[in-house]
């Protein structure tokens, strides 16, 4: 029998032997490169033993040892396939992923902690973090913990994920040999990988010069033809050129695609030195997303920012048009041509208000559009109201309605020649504002009547006899605002602007305060003209131009203050918004322009305030009181409001002005607490303003 080892004893394992009783070693390849078979080996008298000159001289081994060692060197089983791998290797990939992640969480604690400086500080929100998580734990347990586990093993797993594996020990940790084609990743290690001499490199750049793009002969266009993007463009040396580098400094387009811009003609100089070109951007660009980055082509030019105008071609969405003025255009002062007028003006004409970049001047129709005009104070705001009010007051056939919220007596000059001029009265407004509405549905039952044409025109004006009406409203915040009146003034300007125009009632809303209460949006999307003096900030900018404004390069927040009184951007309905100044006129002109309108129209006007408090107090009594039937003596708000067909706030601030005060709680028709009025109580308050002294 054999005897059982002992821990002491070792058995060596027998190696296969060949008849003269010499050890067979197969033929193989080590790690030092050398051949086993070319070692030397110890033969039975313990000398080196002779060796075969060839593998094939080796006899042929025991088939049952062959066996046995095979079955001795059987690999282990590899992993299932399909949802049974996948069961598998996805916890093993997480516990990796978590485990790279701590590591890669402490490796960065340790570099915070290891900091130079502000040791103090960092132990305290150490100490601070530490204490705050366990008192939350304390109070949370045990779900706390369980989410803080959750939330910690997804970190873990997330940070894990994203540790390169150079550092992880990937496939492309450091000093291993890059054999594929792919380029190794970064190594974070500071260790610099091993890129074979044969690995792919990618080609240069190929070097464009002029004889690769020729000029265009079929439309006389020239293309890109080799400035350096280090070159330095100015307004004296700007050419054909030179303007798709321009475009590139000015990170419009990519260097590369200089060429695809085609430039239309040489750059136009004007007598006043200003300079102009036309060129067509790269295909797929727009003209529009262009003008957004204006003042950076300026600041490529080496230029002010108020030098540069850019404008998009309406037939064409990939041509630009440049212009660069020589000089500000915005720090002259041109006279506006209302003043010494002594002749009639016609408000269905285009209306000259301002001058633009190029110096040429601005006219608006403003016949067809409401406006809505906003600045910070001293902006000019109020000066461009003037002067749409002078143009207006020099058409005799037009009436001037006016309402000065400001108080502060701007729109005085106009007394003589409005049908109406009230100040910081937000009732007035009101009532002047329903009267204005029941007007124009008067006047389109008129032309649907007549049958020539749905909007008023000046023969369709003169055969009905309609005058064109201006209503002006300076600090619609003091209006909009007031607790009483202002829901209902807001409603009743929206119906206004957004119908008005057809029926020859233009309305002008202008105010200093940039808000939701000032401006209602409702009453800027009905405002077809919109004009943006200088605003606090971007924000105030899109409220009166509109959202995506500034996105688009027109933000009234960058105007100079103090050096650029009067500048604006104008969005007028079918134009693109433009950069323009406003004549400005002193109070002397606009007196002598109030002159020659009331010389104009034979005299000062005959005013006609609107309605008195009292009078329009007694008639929404007594149409109160006519809705109710004989045997009621109460009546619910919205019921009542419903049978006067009118808004039920309106209604509400209606009465309460004219003494009714507010609805009151009450049970009708077994509905408790419902709001309204009692008929006593309307009955009290229409003797009592009936009784009134005059």
């Amino acid at each position: 029998m054999t005897a059982e080892p002992t821990d002491a004893q070792v058995i060596p394992l027998r190696p296969r032997r060949d008849a003269e009783d010499r050890p067979i070693r197969p033929e193989w390849t080590g790690r030092a490169g050398r051949r086993r078979a070319d070692r030397p080996t110890v033969g039975a008298s313990g000398g080196p033993a002779a060796r075969p000159d060839t593998p094939t001289d080796h006899p042929t081994p025991d088939p049952d040892l062959e066996k046995t060692q095979v079955i001795r060197r059987r690999r282990l089983p590899t992993l299932p396939s399909g949802i049974g791998a996948a069961t598998l290797a996805v916890p093993a990939r997480c516990a990796c992923c978590v485990g790279r992640g701590i590591k890669a969480g402490g490796d960065r604690f340790g570099e915070w902690a290891s900091e130079k400086g502000h040791k103090a500080e960092r132990a305290k929100k150490t100490l601070w973090w530490v204490v705050g998580g366990v008192a939350v734990l304390y109070v949370t347990a045990p779900y706390g913990l369980l989410c803080l586990l959750t939330v910690g093993a997804i970190a873990a797993v997330v940070a894990g994920r994203r540790v390169p594996p150079a550092v992880s020990g990937g496939a492309d940790a450091p000093g291993r040999t890059f054999t594929g084609p792919t380029a190794p990743r970064a190594d974070t290690s500071g260790n610099e990988p091993t890129i074979p001499a044969d690995h792919p490199t990618p080609p240069p750049l190929p070097d464009y010069t002029v004889a690769d793009h020729p000029t265009d002969s079929t439309d006389g266009a020239s293309r890109y033809s080799g400035p350096a993007m280090t070159a330095r463009i100015t307004p004296a040396t700007l050419t054909a050129e030179a303007l798709p580098t321009l475009l590139a400094q000015a990170g419009i387009i990519r260097p590369a695609d200089r060429r695809l811009v085609v430039v239309e003609g040489e750059p136009t100089r004007h007598p006043t030195g200003a300079v102009s070109a036309s060129m067509l951007l790269p295909p797929g660009a727009d003209a529009e997303e262009v003008i957004a980055q204006a003042r950076v082509v300026a600041s490529a030019l080496g230029v002010g920012k108020m030098l540069v105008g850019l404008s998009a071609d309406p037939e064409h969405a990939g041509r630009l048009e440049l212009y660069v003025a020589d000089a500000d255009p915005f720090t002259e002062s041109v006279p506006s041509p209302l003043v010494g007028r002594e002749e009639e003006l016609s408000v269905w004409e285009r209306l000259p208000v301002g001058w633009d970049v190029r110096m040429d001047s601005v006219a608006l129709r403003l016949v067809d559009a409401s406006m809505l005009i906003a600045g910070e104070p001293r902006a000019g705001k109020s000066v461009a109201l003037s002067e749409i009010i002078a143009a207006f007051a020099l058409d005799p056939s037009a009436d001037l309605f006016l309402f000065d919220g400001k108080g502060a007596g701007d729109q005085a000059v106009w007394r003589p020649v409005a049908r109406v001029f009230c100040k910081r009265n937000a009732e007035m407004l009101r009532v002047h504002l329903e009267w204005a509405v029941e007007e124009m549905e008067r006047r389109f039952d008129a032309l649907e009547e007549d049958g020539r044409d749905t909007k008023l025109t000046p023969e369709i004006a003169e055969d009905l006899g309609f005058n064109v009406s201006l209503l002006a409203v300076d600090e619609t915040r003091y209006y909009m605002s007031d607790p009483t009146h202002g829901k209902a003034i807001a409603r009743l300007a929206v119906d206004l602007a957004a119908r008005g125009p057809a029926a020859g009632m233009i309305s002008a809303w202008a105010t200093q305060y940039m808000d939701k209460t000032a401006i209602p949006p409702q009453l800027k999307g009905v405002c077809s003209l919109r004009w943006a003096f200088r605003t606090p900030d971007a924000v105030a900018s899109n409220l009166v131009l509109g959202p995506g404004a500034v996105g688009r390069g027109y933000n009234s927040s960058r105007i100079p203050r103090v050096t650029h009184r009067g500048v604006s951007i104008l969005d007028a309905d079918g134009d693109e918004p433009q950069m323009m100044r406003t004549h400005y006129l002193t109070p002397a002109e606009l007196r002598e322009i109030a002159d020659t309108a009331t010389a104009l129209r034979g005299g000062p006007v005959e005013a006609s305030e609107p309605a008195a408090a009292d009078a329009d107090g007694a008639q929404v009594l007594e149409r109160a009181l006519a809705a109710l039937a004989d045997n009621e003596d109460r009546v619910e708000r919205d019921d009542l409001a419903e049978r006067l067909d009118v808004d039920p706030d309106d209604l509400r601030a209606r009465l309460r002005t004219a003494g009714a005060g507010a609805p009151q709680s009450m049970r009708i028709n077994g509905v408790p607490n419902a709001r309204g009025w009692y008929r006593r109580v309307l009955e009290e308050a229409l003797d009592a303003v009936t009784d009134a002294p005059p």
